[in-house]
């Protein structure tokens, strides 16, 4: 993978200074948080990589977009299989996807 270069290192890090207060402010905002992660992955900080996926997915949980959530988990668990945090939010979301499907279609 070719290095940035001092330009595109410098736009990268202001943009990520940018989207870590817009995600202070509104935490579910997904699509900044998409950013970021494309931004710390262009800078190779993986480390951070793996933290915003979760807060995307931590995101996803609070809109009750589970299965966005679930996909982002999955991707997270390819980087660091071991990750305690994500496999118990993972077994959390199909415990509370199965309570929903339990629940009879019309509501009594």
């Amino acid at each position: 993978m070719p290095a940035t270069s001092t330009d595109d290192e410098a736009q990268l890090n202001q943009t990520i200074e940018m989207f870590e207060v817009i995600v202070q402010s509104q935490p579910n905002d997904c699509q900044s948080l998409e950013i970021l992660k494309e931004a710390y992955k262009k800078l190779g900080r993986e480390q951070d990589v793996v933290a915003t996926s979760k807060r995307i997915a931590q995101a996803y949980m609070q809109l009750g977009q589970l299965s966005s959530a679930i996909l982002e988990f999955e991707t997270v668990l390819q980087q660091s299989p071991n990750d305690a945090d994500v496999q118990a939010a993972l077994k959390s979301i199909q415990e509370t996807a199965g309570d929903m499907s339990a629940q009879p279609a019309d509501g009594f």
